[in-house]
C-alpha cells in the first residue's frame, strides 16, 4: 500500500494518492509514525494481521523520510496527515479498531468493521 501510494503521488495522481494514504493508515497505523522517525505507542486495538502491529513496522519497514527520493513525498504526507479531514477520519478509525478489541457480539463487530470500510469513501 505505501509503495502504491509513493508511486501514485510521484505520478501526479495527489487525490487518488491521498485515498491510498488513509488506505495504508488503515492497513498498519503505525507505518507513518516510522516513516517520520517518531516515537511508535502501541494502541490497544484489534489488529487482524501480523502486518497491522507496531512490531512489523518496526521491523520490517524500511522507509524514511530522510531518503532523497522520498523528500517530496514526506513533505505532501506530512501535510496530508495534518489536515483536519484526515485527523479526523484516523480518529475514527482508531476509536472503531479499539471498540474491537474487546468487542464479541458478532452483528456488531459486522457493523464496526462495515463502518470503519466505509471511512476511506470519505477522502
Amino acid at each position: 500500500m505505501f509503495e502504491w501510494t509513493v508511486i501514485l503521488f510521484k505520478t501526479g495522481r495527489r487525490k487518488e494518492a491521498g485515498k491510498k494514504a488513509f488506505q495504508t493508515f488503515t492497513r498498519n497505523t503505525y507505518l507513518f509514525d516510522k516513516f517520520f522517525g517518531r516515537p511508535i505507542d502501541k494502541i490497544e486495538k484489534w489488529e487482524s494481521s501480523n502486518l497491522e502491529t507496531a512490531e512489523f513496522a518496526i521491523d520490517y519497514f524500511d522507509y524514511t523520510h530522510t531518503q532523497e527520493n522520498l523528500t517530496d513525498f514526506a513533505e505532501w504526507l506530512n501535510r496530508l496527515t495534518q489536515t483536519e479531514q484526515f485527523i479526523a477520519l484516523a480518529d475514527k478509525y482508531l476509536e472503531i479498531y479499539t471498540r474491537l478489541q474487546n468487542e464479541e457480539d458478532f452483528e456488531t463487530r459486522s457493523y464496526l468493521v462495515n463502518q470503519a470500510s466505509q471511512l476511506g469513501n470519505e477522502v
